[in-house]
């Protein structure tokens, strides 16, 4: 490994001398790719990363998230060039992922498709929206449940993209349509559904029995002593299909979007769910591989990211978090950065 800088013709010769034999040009040609690649650091990124050592924003979250953030900093992007064209070529040459999954042989419960809107102003949903942590033992309606899934989670319509084929459009933002996210729920407690552990299926809108659901002990362990997660009446795993963005964005930068689609995903679902009446909670505070092995999934191809919690919310616990804030919290609160 080189810790020092060197010049191209130095690199050659030292090649040499270890029985490589390359020129110059395919050298600059290998550099400069491995450098588009983020797999060479100049003698500014070295300058950078030892600030980064004395950092103390960074300190607590170690090394591996320095990496993954830094490595992943000004990806290069293509413009719409011969080099996109060959590009989007390559991606296409290959068959494209499935862009749903299903349980072919599971049994299917069909979702009522809406007929109830609700009529809240937007801003009356954005601002009544709260992470709830306390909600009352009723069951869910089904059949606003059933739309919370589907303006939630489930495609709108579907577009045409030219060589891309046919992409869903959903109400949350979803990088490039990759549709990468499946969801499965953990039903404990909803009007004329029988509880289990459910796939959902976006395109037929329906549940698809997996097995009996897990108890609220379960969840509980699952995220960590989290009391409204097992406490909330149907529980949502959220997982991602890793090929499906994987195949079309090759860069490392493509799982920042992978999460940011997972959050974007996850305040769809709280506002939804504000808006007919339920409360919301989500958190990333799981045991991903117990999750994972519970889902039968293997943790590579399909990995859990989120989890989310849907119930009726208990109205003291409403009328708590609208307190307004005391002289004594203001005074142990810090609120600009000054610069």
């Amino acid at each position: 490994m080189c810790t020092s800088a060197k010049s191209t013709g130095e690199l050659v010769e030292e090649l040499h001398k270890a029985n490589y034999a390359i020129s110059h040009e395919e050298l600059h040609s290998h550099l400069i790719e491995m450098s588009e690649q983020g797999l060479l650091q100049t003698s500014e990124l070295h300058e950078n990363s030892k600030k980064l050592q004395n950092s103390v924003s960074w300190s607590n979250w170690g090394v591996e998230a320095q990496y993954f953030h830094f490595i992943t900093k000004d990806a290069p992007y293509l413009e719409f060039s011969e080099e996109e064209s060959e590009y989007v070529a390559d991606i296409l040459e290959k068959q494209q992922p499935a862009l749903f999954k299903r349980y072919k042989n599971a049994l299917r419960i069909p979702q009522p498709r809406t007929t109830k809107i609700p009529q809240k102003l937007f801003i009356d949903v954005l601002q009544s929206r709260r992470t709830i942590r306390e909600f009352e033992l009723a069951d869910l309606p089904l059949s606003d449940f059933a739309s919370v899934l589907q303006y939630a989670f489930a495609p709108q319509t579907f577009i045409d993209a030219g060589a891309f084929g046919v992409l869903p459009h959903r109400n949350y933002a979803n990088a490039g349509a990759r549709s990468e996210m499946e969801i499965y729920l953990n039903v404990l407690g909803v009007q004329d559904l029988d509880e289990g552990l459910y796939h959902y299926n976006v395109i037929e809108h329906s549940l698809e029995y997996l097995r009996k659901p897990l108890c609220r002990e379960q969840i509980l362990h699952l995220t960590y002593q989290q009391t409204m997660y097992s406490d909330a009446q149907v529980g949502v795993f959220v997982t991602a299909v890793v090929d499906r963005m994987g195949h079309k964005y090759r860069h490392p930068r493509s799982l920042r979007a992978m999460y940011y689609d997972v959050g974007h995903l996850g305040k769809t679902f709280a506002l939804v769910a504000t808006s007919y009446g339920f409360g919301a909670c989500q958190t990333a505070a799981v045991r991903d591989r117990e999750v994972e092995y519970l889902l039968e999934i293997d943790g590579i191809s399909e990995t859990v990211l989120y989890f989310l919690g849907i119930g009726i919310p208990a109205q003291e616990f409403v009328h708590d978090v609208t307190k307004h804030a005391s002289l004594e919290s203001i005074k142990r609160t810090s609120f600009f950065q000054d610069v």
